[in-house]
């Protein structure tokens, strides 16, 4: 099932909602009265097509959100809108959208392998907001829990809420620098980071003191009440025009991002200022992107045009790749049509045009080596340290950044690279562990400035690197084994290469045969692993197929005397399906079918089908036909894959699709809107349905 779309879909609705409202006249919702609390709220939201009505009119006023739902909502409050239906998007704005996705989606592709029940269907939406700066990385680990007993997804509290909407509102500065705490009774309940703002909703009167004075911040947030509280802020919003003018579309970033504003602050004249600079990235042939950080700390976004004369301290030309993150500028802005262009540059402090490459284990500049420009062009220089997880293996060099987190880069054919103050012919010479300092020009490595290493990549949570522990996740680059141990509450990442000598259970094996689920004990010498020792255990274990990720490292996620197990599936396992009596493979399994696993420790050597359930149904209601019934979208009562109630979905209709109506055989273009159907599947995970009865 194809997740990804799922937001298409939802859009849709809401543009039907929406179009609805201004073509038929006042919406009527069946299940909230005219004098509910927050009617006039709902029927607010429901007009800007921000939250949509049921097929049958119902609005589900007490039904509780989860973190994906808040987003969706989230983001279409503040102008998101999905790029491939809507019509008459402005062209630059569509460019933006879809490059701010491009940025997010590794993070978001992190968290949907993170978590199985990550709901992919709202990655636009989520992409939306942080691009926005609506919400950040580290709020998507509220998300989802993940226990013992499975995962669940997290229904969103009203403090949490309060949160989204001080952002929304553009006020996160103030709130955390202006509140510490709040006047409400329960003050003490609330969690110290979200008293701030919390107390800003309070003060323009969003958050109101219950017949107790207490703010309720641990309350589930309802439809309802998420309803009322985005309808106020967005009356805030609506209002707060004071010295703005409308934009045709949010400006970006240079990395994709979209800036938190629709609208931006209109000059009387030229302004100027002192800032530093953040980034300098190529817009076009004849413009560049500049993001300067003024004395808050506030980064803004700002096009430099190539004509643009950029001066030295001493009133000398200089040229554009001479900027440098980190350099003090005065900088003249002008508004240019629609557009804030940078009219003025000059430096202030012409030590950082010259910037010192330090290594990052000491603040001794390497002086034998200096920076070398391999790529010509006139995008800005930029370096990075820290160090090499792995080998470099096809072109991509990944290190460990000083705070703890990763990054990649594709290194260019033309790099220089110098290991221990000696050039050498290539990278292959260098080895996990290494300390490293990157030059970077145009998101390619030119140059690699390597310090050797001791071979063992350590988290920053520790200073010595596990002897022994539990595999708990492994993965071969370049030509070594990553293995994460994990003992007591501790884990680590050690890299073995596969010259490594490695026994398992008494007997010499190769690395890969070193399972997941192994307990193991490393023999070092000067911090080099010189042998793995590795015990492991057979088992067999017989469930029900609830997940499957092809990848990689593929895992199946089973249920085990109802409890979901998930096992990584070794490289050689063997699938037999015994309805058919033959060998099969892991594309072949689907969701919902009984097998029995025969594992080496955690690593599933042996698949064999026992029993496939032979259909599943979903019921629901036709709300859009595709012009040539390829397709049909329908709003489902109750989805078994993602365990969703009301959901719409687009069913793709194969052209062998048997139509059933008055219990006749039909053909698809005999459906019509406002059918309702049951479209039976063979498999949970078919895309495409075998049946449709209509009721």
């Amino acid at each position: 099932m194809n997740f990804r779309r799922l937001s298409k879909y939802i859009c849709t609705a809401g543009l039907i909602a929406a179009m609805s409202v201004t073509t038929m006249g006042a919406v009527t919702i069946s299940d909230v009265a005219s004098s509910h609390w927050a009617y006039s709220a709902i029927t607010d939201l429901e007009e800007r097509g921000i939250m949509v009505l049921t097929s049958s009119g119902q609005f589900l006023p007490n039904q509780t959100m989860n973190f994906f739902e808040v987003a969706d909502v989230v983001a279409k409050a503040t102008g998101y809108v999905d790029i491939e239906i809507a019509t008459g998007i402005d062209a630059t704005f569509k460019e933006q959208v879809k490059a701010n996705y491009e940025n997010q989606k590794a993070t978001l592709e992190t968290y949907a392998k993170k978590y199985k029940t990550w709901n992919s269907a709202y990655n636009q939406q989520i992409a939306y907001l942080l691009g926005r700066g609506y919400m950040t990385t580290s709020d998507l680990d509220q998300f989802v829990t993940k226990s013992d007993k499975g995962e669940t997804k997290n229904v969103v509290t009203k403090e949490q809420f309060a949160v989204y909407l001080v952002r929304m509102l553009g006020k996160e500065k103030t709130a955390t620098t202006t509140y510490k705490t709040t006047t409400f009774k329960d003050d003490s309940s609330l969690k110290a980071t979200n008293k701030p703002y919390v107390a800003y909703l309070s003060s323009v009167g969003i958050i109101k003191p219950d017949a107790a004075g207490k703010a309720n911040g641990s309350m589930k947030v309802t439809k309802a009440l998420c309803a009322k509280m985005i309808s106020e802020a967005l009356k805030i919003k609506d209002t707060s025009t004071i010295g703005k003018v409308q934009q045709t579309a949010p400006s970006t970033g240079v990395n994709g991002t979209i800036n938190t504003d629709t609208t931006v602050t209109t000059p009387s004249s030229n302004t100027s200022g002192i800032y530093t600079i953040d980034k300098v990235r190529t817009k076009n042939a004849t413009e560049y992107y500049v993001s300067l950080k003024d004395a808050t700390g506030k980064i803004s976004y700002y096009s430099l045009k190539n004509t643009t004369k950029i001066l030295d301290t001493t009133g000398a030309e200089l040229a554009i790749t001479k900027l440098v993150s980190g350099a003090t500028v005065n900088v003249t802005i002008e508004l240019q049509g629609e557009t804030e262009y940078i009219t003025s540059i000059q430096l202030t402090n012409q030590a950082l045009n010259t910037p010192v490459i330090n290594t990052p284990t000491t603040n001794t500049p390497i002086t034998n080596v200096p920076i070398q420009n391999t790529i010509p062009g006139t995008s800005v220089v930029a370096t990075t340290a820290g160090t090499l997880l792995s080998n470099i293996s096809n072109d991509v060099i990944r290190i460990t950044l000083p705070d703890g987190t990763s990054k990649s880069y594709l290194v260019s054919d033309t790099c220089r690279t110098v290991l221990d103050a000696t050039s050498v012919s290539t990278y292959e010479t260098l080895r996990a562990g290494d300390t490293v300092v990157l030059t970077i020009e145009n998101s390619l490595v030119t140059q690699i400035i390597a310090t050797s290493g001791n071979g063992i990549i350590t988290t920053p949570s520790t200073t010595n690197s596990l002897s022994e522990g539990e595999i708990i996740a492994k993965k071969f680059a370049g030509n070594n084994y990553i293995y994460t141990i994990k003992q007591g509450s501790t884990e680590q990442q050690v890299t073995v290469p596969t010259s490594v000598q490695a026994t398992r259970n008494n007997k010499k094996v190769d690395l890969s045969e070193i399972r997941i689920g192994d307990t193991v004990k490393l023999t070092k010498s000067n911090h080099t692993i010189e042998s793995i020792v590795a015990t492991g255990k057979k088992t067999t274990v017989e469930g029900i197929i609830k997940g499957i990720c092809v990848s990689a490292n593929t895992e199946i996620v089973v249920s085990v005397n109802n409890t979901e197990v998930t096992y990584t599936l070794a490289a050689d396992v063997e699938v037999y399906d015994h309805n058919t009596n033959e060998y099969t493979n892991v594309r072949n399994l689907h969701l919902g079918q009984e097998v029995t696993i025969m594992l080496e420790s955690m690593e599933a050597i042996s698949i064999d089908v026992e029993k496939t359930a032979s259909t599943y149904n979903l019921m629901g209601t036709i709300i859009d036909i595709g012009r040539r019934y390829d397709y049909i979208d329908v709003l489902v009562d109750y989805d078994y894959v993602s365990g969703e109630s009301k959901v719409y979905k687009r069913i793709t209709l194969p052209e062998d699709l048997v139509v059933v109506i008055n219990g006749r055989n039909k053909s698809c273009d005999d459906l019509e809107e406002d059918m309702d159907i049951v479209i039976n599947y063979k498999y949970l995970d078919d895309t495409m349905p075998e049946k449709i009865l209509v009721i």
